[in-house]
């Protein structure tokens, strides 16, 4: 199964993404941290339609990813003109691993 991407805020900043497609289950060791976007990929939205066009996608990701960098991003779902990208967080161990036990 594909993981999620964490950019930086330079690759973010300059359009730089290669978000996976992960499908629409949990990929191992990231869980769904409750923010969606849903994204023109067409190249032909336009500003005030419900899919944000790509410029005002990166705009957002830019602001959660600046909140939150330890987020990776995939892609849950694909359609002829949208997408849907979600923000995944890494799953803490519940325990630190110790070499030797």
């Amino acid at each position: 199964m594909k993981q999620p991407v964490v950019p930086t805020l330079e690759q973010i900043e300059r359009a730089d993404l290669n978000i996976p497609q992960v499908g629409m289950e949990d990929p191992d060791g990231w869980e769904y941290a409750d923010k969606m976007w849903f994204v023109d990929h067409s190249g032909f939205g336009q500003e005030g339609e419900p899919a944000l066009t790509i410029r005002q996608f990166v705009n957002s990701l830019y602001d959660y990813a600046a909140d939150n960098p330890t987020h990776g991003y995939g892609v849950i779902d694909v359609g002829q003109f949208q997408l849907n990208v979600a923000a995944f967080r890494p799953i803490e161990a519940d325990e630190p691993l110790h070499v030797g036990d």
